[in-house]
Formats: C-alpha cells, structure tokens, sequence
C-alpha cells in the first residue's frame, strides 16, 4: 500500500512562535500517517491544530492515536482538536497502561474549561497497553509497542504497514555513565523504513541535560546505524534551537545516498512528507 508520513509538530518541550521558527516549526510532536485506511496520529500535540486545519469541517472525523507519553508537549493540542466536537466524530487513544486515564484527569475543570471526553459531539476513547502488539483494523496496521528510556514512562512504536515500517521514537534517553544502548529501542527500530527519532540537543547540551531523557545529533544516527534503519528523521527540536541552528545542523548531519543501511537523514521539518509505494 501507498503510505503517506506527514509532520505537522516537530518541536519538543514547549511550543516556540516566531519568525525564527518559521521553516523548521515551533508546534510540539504531531505526525500523521495516511495509508490505506483510517489516518494514525502519532502524539496529540499542539501540531495537531495544523492536522484539523486541513480536513473537511462537514465531514465525520475518526482517527487512531498512538500516544508515546503523557508530557504535556505530547498532549497539549488535544483539547482543541476541533474536528472531534462534531457528531459521530471519533479518536481511539492508545497509550501506556496506568491505574487512571491521565487524559480525563488533566481536560477537565479546574486544569481546563471543558472535557473532550464529556463535552465534545465526537467520541474519545482511552485504550491502556502493556509493551506487546496490537493490531488497528481500520488502518490495516501491525503496532508493536515497548517501555523505552525516558525521564518518566514513554512507549516506543514500530508500525507496520504492508510492506513498509516506521519507528517511533520521539523521546528517549541516550545512555549515560555504565548504560547500554536500550535493547527495546534496537528491537523496535530493526530495519525500518523511517526511524523518527529524539535528536534534542547538541553533546555540549547533553553534557549538563544528561538525565532529562533525551538524545544528541550524534546518538541518533549512531543508533539509526546500529538498527539498520533506512531513513532518520532527527525530531523533537529544542526549543531554543531556531532556524538558523537547525539548518546548521542539517548541514553538518543530513545526507542523501549514504553508505550502509542508512541512506537519508534530515532534520524534520513542519509541513515535511514522506512517501512510501
């Protein structure tokens, strides 16, 4: 099948606004795969008002979301997600497995006006996941999902679409001190197609950040080399990295037709699409 990736949020952290952020993005983790069947949404963050800005008003929304976290910058753009406040609109949440839904405990009053769950037209559902696979019927998608290092729970996703394979990653922590490469992250990268990886900081960054749960440049191509991955979008931007930084890291990191495995790496770009016959 003809796949579709699309990123409609690339920033991390917290969302940036500007001029200085115009070409690369300052909306936090949304990416979108369109594929044969209904869309899979990878985050809810505040890209995911540029994902609503492209659909059909009139028209009946659902879609699934992979949801890596519960940090805000990964949830945030879900109380205005617009589509979802129309009648037979739905949006299937599948996520790390808690006793609670951190969602309904976080988009209701006092710590937000209204409820998507309780106050919308559309239908919001919570699927809680222990690391395994899953399948999305209406996708026609295989998901594999696992507990990767990060500063707080996260899940890594592999997602297999016919013949193609994506991995995300779009928070983990690159080993410090005694650590190892995390196994799990190797295990759901191996060999995908598109490796979507957290590219936060530069090693001076990581010098003084090392326990915040994120990657370097460096680290992530180190690791897309070590999964035998096709192609890496570097993601999940810092938000003091503008513009004019994340082109000089592109510059000094991204390639075309590299040798090995590992043919592209870019630096993701909001409004970027990669395609897959």
């Amino acid at each position: 099948m003809a796949i579709k990736v699309k990123f409609y949020g690339t920033r991390g952290s917290t969302p940036k606004a500007g001029d200085d952020f115009a070409t690369f993005g300052g909306d936090t983790s949304t990416v979108v795969l369109f594929g044969a069947g209904v869309p899979v949404i990878l985050d809810l963050g505040t890209g995911l008002s540029n994902f609503a800005q492209e659909l059909d008003p009139l028209s009946s929304f659902g879609a699934y979301v992979l949801l890596s976290h519960f940090h805000f910058d990964h949830i945030q753009g879900l109380g205005f997600f617009v589509p979802l406040d129309q009648p037979g609109a739905w949006l299937e949440v599948h996520g790390p497995n808690l006793e609670f839904d951190p969602l309904r405990a976080l988009f209701t009053p006092p710590y937000f006006p209204v409820s998507p769950y309780d106050d919308f037209a559309g239908e919001l559902r919570f699927v809680g996941h222990e690391p395994g696979s899953f399948w999305l019927e209406g996708s026609f998608a295989r998901i594999t999902c696992g507990v990767i290092a990060h500063s707080n729970l996260a899940f890594g996703f592999r997602i297999e679409m016919g013949s193609h394979s994506i991995a995300y990653l779009p928070d983990h922590q690159q080993p410090y001190g005694a650590q190892g490469v995390d196994k799990v992250a190797l295990a759901l990268a191996d060999d995908v197609d598109l490796l979507i990886h957290d590219a936060q900081y530069s090693q001076d960054e990581f010098e003084s950040k090392s326990t915040w749960g994120h990657s370097t440049f460096e680290f992530a191509i180190d690791f897309a080399r070590s999964a035998n991955v096709k192609r890496l979008a570097m993601f999940h931007h810092d938000p003091s990295h503008n513009d004019e930084y994340l082109r000089e890291v592109q510059e000094r990191y991204g390639f075309v037709n590299g040798s090995g495995s590992l043919k592209e790496v870019f630096v993701a770009k909001q409004g970027k699409v990669v395609e897959f016959d």
